[in-house]
């Protein structure tokens, strides 16, 4: 196996490198035992996966470190050790300097360091060094080390140093403790991970850069040595850090303002200094106990933001319960029954059955001597960056999105829209709600899901099983079910006919060929993060006006159903293959009807004999035994046809393609015909005028429209260096003059601005607005008045941080719902259509709201692929 870990750096050179320093257990260890399991013979029965249970006492040299990245227990036999996930306070007390980075001023000097920060000295997160071995200000680093790689606290690294005669200093030069085995710790600006600090006595500043709105930066500001030219690292140095985080201000008690300095109070009247357009400040760091008395467990969840460990984990039984109530124990010390000290650990139940272990701990910090904040905690330590701490962060990101109040029933629903009702009751959701919550469902006394949070288990059952998913009256409710998704159709065809592949086939990307051109879906193949359809997506007219949805709707273009139907009608005639529109690939040739040589599978269903008897067993595989009797009657009709006329095979065949278009197929509701007749679209009239189009390209939501049309600093203008600030000055994304190309905007009317400019990467866009051809719309959004980002819940009626909603709302325009057709370009279409012009609207790869008019018209938009509407293959037969 690989001695370099997955989520931890390590130099993949280090992998084959026999000069490697690795961290090898020995056999009498009981982490050793632990990850060999050993069988009676001694011979190890090595598992994926081995989880720390319980505490292990050391042994040897696992007694010499602080942490440990890869253990080895045998040749070519490693573990890596991932820890549980941690957070750490951004800003901390007793900041120790910590190096990095070697270099050579001149062939007569000595090595020196090159980078400088701060580091915690109560964390284990840079490595070992000691001076006075050898030189008295020159610095080992990795002095007696474990294995490489190998980061220890200051504590650990001073104790080690002292023992051995040495001393812990800022370094006038550097070397390696062992040149044979070492690796110089070169400096890498990209990637912070890459980068191996060694540990100083030398106290280092933090300071806070606050920017006018209130975000800041973390700065370091390292203890200068007069014999080393170092530079602070770039992304905690004031004058190079772009990267500025929100934190928790304290408030103004009566207008609710968040209280922080700004150029424009002068830096807090003189409390900090003022640098560049910012206000650079001192702190201080206070830690005081939250709860004098024993809290409720909301109050504790509320009020205390600091993790701890499970008591029962200290195996000297330091800690014992003193004081509980419902929902929440509090542990002290041994010898105490206070509950205001800062190391009362809280054991407390959360709203949805969670354990969470909570100090009695605030850390305050204050800014200049007067505004204060809550010392900000993250999971990424600055100084020993890993990939997993940066995953330990999404996943709490993750995890606190879906317990937001609205996430359990969002995804409530949309997950019973995909097990088939598109418009469930409230009382329904509510329901699965509540199961996805308390993470259990029972159901004539057999419970699903394990209790947890978010229990799919729990949640799927609670779906299927619910009376409004089971009683087969609701089938007769014309709101209930909903439109199957073409992919769905596809797949529940090839099992309940039993499809089997050739054997002698095997296809690197799988069976079907271009299913999405075809029928608009296609695994892995999802036009965005929000899937094929959207599941508040309503068709024009009826079902919109009566504020029903129909996500799957979204995919009926004429194309989508071309293309599935000759699928189906395919599959039937040639298996899966290419032949008349198949969803299969092209093997080797067109084959003819009934010969599957040439198709990477086919359906191996036979009927019984007896036509009532073949219907009764599809109608239940194909519809569950949804067809009416109406249906049911044309297919009798149209077998015995075909079978008396063409034959018994031709018979089946002709009965399975029918089955495959049957309305009750395509839905997941009864199917009731009204008897009257459907109305038929009528053509447009020919028009007698120039043939025009308006061809509207819609950027699927990834381009910066700031970067795309800029203001340019010609004639003085002012706006480019507001602009090009606004945008993060030299450090940010703003387009510099050379990167813009000029146009004519004096149309804009801005005075002093005649010159606006296009970013470069878009020539074309230049060249179609110089020509006259286009206009540029600047400053577009949905919002219907205006507001800030103090009352806009309250003022407005769009959700502004939603790309999904604002998305929608692009395509709507029509802030207060006033216009007959859901989309804007379709209620344009209307208003030329009532001056007597023909019109049609048509859109690529997939519909879109935009283009929808008013039902009234009875016009509707085309979606078709970009190789154009497909052929209908059957049309005799379909006659």
């Amino acid at each position: 196996g690989s001695s370099i870990p997955t989520s931890q750096y390590m130099p993949a050179s280090w992998d084959a490198d026999e000069k490697i320093k690795r961290f090898v257990l020995s056999p009498d260890s009981m982490l050793y035992k632990k990850l060999c399991d050993p069988d009676p013979a001694g011979n190890c029965n090595f598992s994926n996966v081995v989880t720390l249970d319980e505490n292990l006492n050391c042994f040897g040299n696992e007694c010499s470190v602080d942490s440990v990245i890869i253990a080895q227990i045998s040749p070519g036999a490693f573990y890596e050790y991932i820890r549980q996930p941690c957070t750490h306070f951004s800003f901390y007390n007793n900041g120790k300097k910590v190096v990095t980075g070697v270099s050579k001023p001149s062939p007569a000097l000595e090595w020196k360091y090159t980078h400088a920060m701060c580091a915690n000295p109560l964390t284990a997160v840079a490595a070992r060094s000691c001076c006075g071995i050898s030189v008295i200000d020159r610095i080992e680093y990795n002095y007696k080390f474990e294995y490489h790689g190998e980061v220890v606290s200051a504590g650990t690294n001073e104790a080690i140093c002292i023992a051995n005669g040495g001393t812990v200093c800022d370094p006038t030069s550097v070397r390696a403790y062992d040149p044979m085995a070492e690796i110089d710790p070169e400096y890498n600006a990209i990637y912070p991970s890459q980068n191996t600090y060694f540990w100083t006595d030398t106290p280092c500043k933090q300071q806070i850069l606050v920017r006018n709105d209130g975000m800041v930066a973390i700065v370091h500001e390292p203890q200068a040595n007069p014999s080393v030219t170092a530079r602070t690292v770039l992304f905690v140095d004031a004058s190079a850090s772009i990267n500025y985080i929100s934190v928790p201000w304290n408030r103004d008690t009566v207008t609710g303002e968040a209280r922080f300095p700004t150029t424009s109070n002068e830096c807090g009247g003189g409390a900090c200094t003022v640098f560049d357009d910012k206000c650079l400040c001192d702190i201080t760091i206070a830690e005081n106990s939250v709860f004098d008395a024993l809290p409720s467990s909301s109050d504790a969840l509320q009020f205390l933001h600091v993790g701890a460990i499970d008591p029962a984990v200290y195996d000297d039984r330091s800690y014992s319960l003193i004081e509980s109530a419902e929902g929440i124990e509090a542990y002290a010390l041994s010898g105490t029954s206070a509950i205001n000290s800062t190391s009362t650990i809280f054991k407390v139940t959360g709203d949805f059955g969670e354990v969470f272990f909570l100090r009695n701990l605030v850390s305050q910090v204050t800014v200049g001597g007067t505004y204060v904040l809550r010392n900000p905690v993250g999971f990424i330590d600055l100084v020993k960056v890993e990939e997993r701490d940066a995953e330990f962060e999404v996943d709490a990101f993750l995890n606190h999105l879906t317990r937001y109040s609205s996430s359990a029933p969002f995804i409530c629903k949309r997950l019973i829209q995909f097990f088939g009702i598109s418009n469930p009751s409230p009382a329904y959701v509510e329901r699965v709600v509540k199961s996805y919550i308390g993470g259990f469902y029972t159901h004539r006394g057999t419970v699903f899901g394990d209790g947890r949070y978010g229990s799919l288990a729990a949640t799927a059952a609670a779906i299927t099983l619910d009376k409004e998913s089971l009683a087969p009256v609701i089938d007769e409710d014309p709101v209930s079910g909903n439109v199957r998704e073409p992919l769905l159709k596809v797949i529940h065809l090839m099992r309940s006919l039993r499809f089997e592949r050739r054997p002698h086939i095997k296809l690197r990307y799988g069976l079907f060929d271009g299913l999405r051109s075809k029928i608009g879906q296609s695994p892995w193949e999802a036009p965005d993060q929000f899937s094929f359809f959207s599941g508040d997506y309503a068709t024009p007219g009826l079902i919109a006006s009566s504020e029903l949805v129909s996500p799957e709707s979204q995919l009926l273009s004429i194309s989508n159903v071309i293309g599935l139907t000759n699928g189906l009608f395919s599959l039937h005639s040639y298996g899966l293959a290419v032949a008349d529109g198949g969803l299969g690939p092209f093997l080797t040739r067109l084959p003819s009807v009934g010969d599957y040589s040439s198709s990477v599978g086919f359906l191996t269903y036979t009927t019984v004999n007896d036509i009532s008897d073949k219907i009764n067993d599809l109608y239940t595989l194909m519809t569950a035994g949804r067809l009416s009797d109406d249906n049911k009657q044309v297919l009798v009709d149209a077998y015995n046809y075909f079978a008396k006329a063409h034959g018994a095979d031709t018979g089946e065949r002709v009965l399975l393609q029918l089955m495959s278009a049957l309305p009750e197929f395509h839905t997941w509701n009864t199917v009731r015909k009204t008897g009257l007749a459907r109305s038929i679209t009528p053509s447009p009239p020919k028009a007698s005028n120039t043939y025009k189009a308006i061809v509207f390209i819609n950027l699927f939501g990834g381009i910066d429209s700031f970067n795309v049309l800029t203001p340019h600093s010609n004639g003085g203008c002012y706006l480019y260096d507001d602009y090009f600030e606004a945008r993060g000055g030299d450090v940010g994304v703003g387009l510099t003059l050379d990167e813009i190309l000029p146009i004519d905007g004096s149309s804009a009317g801005i005075n002093g601005c005649k010159t606006f400019g296009v970013n470069s990467l878009l020539p074309s866009l230049k060249d179609i607005y110089d020509e006259g051809r286009g206009l540029f719309f600047a400053n577009m959004g949905h919002l219907h008045k205006p507001c800030t980002n103090k009352n806009w819940l309250t003022e407005t009626r769009t959700d502004l941080f939603s790309h999904h909603t604002m998305k929608a709302e692009a395509h709507r325009v029509d802030a207060f719902k006033e216009g007959d057709g859901p989309g804007v370009l379709g209620r344009m279409l209307d208003v030329l259509e009532d001056y007597g012009l023909a019109v049609s609207a048509t859109s690529v790869n997939a519909h879109s709201i935009m283009i929808d008019g008013s039902p009234t018209t009875g016009r509707l938009s085309t979606a078709m692929d970009t190789s154009g509407v497909p052929r209908v293959y059957h049309r005799e037969f379909l006659k």
